[in-house]
């Protein structure tokens, strides 16, 4: 299965979450992680994951960049091909919950 998980750092990501994201690719899966560039991404890319530079303003009350934000999750999905996708940390979580009840009715 092809998995693409949001995040909005990689820090928190491998602090929480790194033994999950390894048994998933331990178990056989494919594993797209999108999230702001840092230079701790290469330990990720270690264990077999793809690593995704997604600029994410974490603080933003602009709709414009919000929209902005799930055109580039709507091309990344349709360009990985992904099958399921995860938001894993709370700040763009709420954006992403909307778009993951949108993405059927879009049929992506």
């Amino acid at each position: 299965m092809r998995i693409l998980l949001l995040a909005n750092n990689v820090a928190g990501l491998i602090s929480f979450r790194f033994e999950v994201v390894k048994a998933i690719i331990e178990q056989g899966h494919f594993i797209t992680i999108s999230a702001p560039f840092d230079k701790r991404m290469n330990e990720l890319e270690a264990i077999g994951a793809k690593c995704v530079t997604t600029e994410i303003d974490r603080r933003s009350t602009n709709p414009v960049k919000d929209f902005m934000l799930i055109c580039h999750y709507v091309n990344l999905i349709r360009k990985e091909n992904q099958m399921w996708f995860c938001p894993i940390q709370s700040s763009p979580m709420f954006m992403e919950g909307w778009f993951a009840d949108y993405m059927v009715y879009l049929k992506l």
